[in-house]
C-alpha cells in the first residue's frame, strides 16, 4: 500500500470516529431531555462519543506527528 492510501486511510478512518463520536454525543443530549429522562442511557451514549471522538482527534494528531517527523528526517539525512 503506497503512502498516499495509507494517509488517505487513516483521515478517513480517523474523519469517521469523530462523526460517529459527534453522532453518540447529540444522542445522548436527546435522551436526557426526553420526557422520562433516561439517565443511564444518556450517561453512556455520553461516554461513547466522548471516547470516539478522543480516539479520533488523538489518530489524527498521531499521523500529523509522523508526518512532520518523516519530512524532518528527510530533510536532515538529505532525502528531499
Amino acid at each position: 500500500m503506497g503512502e498516499t492510501a495509507k494517509a488517505a486511510v487513516s483521515i478517513v478512518f480517523a474523519a469517521f470516529l469523530i462523526i460517529a463520536g459527534i453522532y453518540f454525543l447529540y444522542n445522548s443530549l436527546l435522551l436526557i431531555k426526553a420526557s422520562p429522562p433516561q439517565v443511564a442511557a444518556s450517561l453512556l451514549a455520553a461516554i461513547i462519543g466522548l471516547s470516539l471522538v478522543s480516539a479520533g482527534v488523538t489518530l489524527l494528531r498521531t499521523w500529523l506527528v509522523s508526518k512532520a517527523v518523516e519530512t524532518i528526517g528527510q530533510e536532515v539525512s538529505g532525502k528531499k
